[in-house]
């Protein structure tokens, strides 16, 4: 009797565990054309900066300055805000400059430091105050983040227009300029 219970237990259990995979592999992702770095298992700050085909001017800015295998240090949290390729090319364009030129700045470490901020902090704790807010970069020097119930900007110049992208370090916020002092 004790021999039957204990075959019955396991069969319940393999099928239980069966008809559990079954369903979850008929659920269908809420947004699939959505990205979203955790279901992608980014595993640092690095790896959503390299592996964007929007920020391929700030991937190599990153190499030049030898600052990937700081990001990539899960030990640590950053959050970064990330400049896209046209954030670049904008400021190139203003300076009247190449993007290479910008590459080759002789602070360009600062100007990236300054882009990256100790610890975590999401897109909702910036939204929650709906005022401004100042946090310290990498530099020791301030940012400034101003926000509405919708819009967050960095030094009233920058617009946040991807928030979260969320990695075992921190997070990513894509800003469509380049952030200057």
């Amino acid at each position: 009797m004790k021999k039957l219970k204990n075959i019955s237990l396991l069969l319940f259990a393999i099928l239980a565990i069966y008809s559990c995979t079954e369903v979850d592999s008929e659920i269908p992702k809420e947004n699939p054309q959505e990205s979203n770095v955790a279901e992608t298992n980014q595993s640092s700050v690095w790896s959503v900066i390299k592996g964007s085909e929007n920020h391929n001017y700030l991937e190599a800015a990153v190499v030049a300055t030898e600052l990937q295998v700081a990001l990539s240090d899960t030990t640590g949290a950053f959050t970064v805000l990330a400049p896209t390729d046209a954030a670049f090319t904008d400021l190139a364009d203003e300076l009247g400059v190449g993007v290479s030129d910008l590459l080759e700045l002789p602070n360009l470490t600062d100007i990236l430091l300054y882009h990256v901020l100790p610890g975590v902090i999401l897109e909702d704790s910036l939204l929650q105050s709906q005022v401004n807010s100042m946090h310290n970069t990498l530099l020791n020097e301030p940012i400034y983040f101003q926000s509405s119930a919708t819009t967050v900007t960095v030094n009233g110049i920058a617009s946040v227009t991807l928030a979260d992208l969320v990695a075992n370090n921190g997070v990513v916020h894509v800003v469509d300029k380049v952030v200057l002092r």
